[in-house]
């Protein structure tokens, strides 16, 4: 549903704005986060909500348009639930007793792990600009949109990625009851969590591992997976957001993935 019908169906009898916070995005986009209290006809008494979206630059007549609009009422259990130590899904945490992840055995190193890795230099001209995006095979299907996030520890499947894994796939989804909260305070619930097998490699260069993902809804323009740093621990991967690429060891050497142009990642959110 749009954020405008939305809003425009619930009949509000009176609003109280508590904060508005706002922060530089990517492209000198600008992130907006509005909390505040609603009253409506609809329900009774006030009920607290957090709207966030995004405004993204027109260079035509230097205007913005609202991208990625989320409008999120918080109930009384998710207000007490904020009020315990929670996982972040801008930049994702865990409990240190939490069990999901990629697991690492101390016994699992292998000597081809060992492979020196280096990034060359490179012009300033030459340097990219934005997130390393690969494309990968998780569960069989091939996966195009999935960010490296180093701030990240856990590894995030979307609602609207999930959706398109087989159904018999699909029913291996666990409950995960733990609230997520973004760092703008947005809070979250996953749908749950899932383990799948993953493939990430350039041609004859690969590695096949086995990653546990929280499954979360997000619009549609976000990107398809997140691979955190337990992910990346376990590929032993460097990334140089320099040169848009990751390179991780395998047994038939060092893989490259670079991130596609511009252009090609306009094709694939299209």
């Amino acid at each position: 549903m749009e954020i405008q019908t939305l809003v425009e169906s619930l009949h509000w009898t009176g609003i109280e704005i508590k904060t508005i916070n706002s922060a530089e995005s990517w492209s000198k986009g600008i992130t907006v986060v509005v909390s505040g209290s609603v009253k409506s006809d609809c329900f009774n008494g006030w009920r607290e909500f957090v709207h966030t979206f995004s405004l993204a630059p027109q260079q035509k007549d230097k205007t913005y348009m609202v991208m990625n609009d989320i409008f999120h009422f918080v109930t009384k259990k998710d207000s007490s639930a904020a009020k315990r130590p929670l996982e972040t899904f801008a930049n994702w945490h865990k409990d240190p007793k939490d069990t999901t992840g990629v697991k690492i055995e101390a016994d699992s190193f292998e000597p081809w792990m060992n492979q020196t890795i280096y990034f060359p230099g490179i012009r300033e001209s030459d340097c990219h600009d934005g997130p390393v995006v690969i494309t990968a095979t998780i569960a069989g299907h091939f996966i195009q949109r999935i960010y490296f996030a180093e701030g990240s520890e856990l590894e995030i499947m979307y609602e609207h990625c999930f959706l398109q894994l087989d159904e018999n796939i699909r029913r291996n989804l666990i409950d995960d009851p733990r609230p997520l909260v973004g760092a703008l305070g947005e809070v979250v619930r996953p749908l749950g969590r899932i383990k799948l097998p993953v493939i990430i490699g350039d041609g004859g260069r690969f590695r096949k591992l086995e990653m546990t993902f929280l499954v979360i809804r997000s619009p549609r323009s976000s990107p398809n997976v997140i691979i955190g740093r337990s992910g990346l621990c376990a590929l032993r991967a460097v990334i140089s957001i320099n040169h848009g690429a990751i390179k991780f060891p395998t047994p038939s050497g060092i893989a490259t993935i670079v991130s596609p142009s511009d252009d090609e990642r306009i094709h694939q959110a299209a």
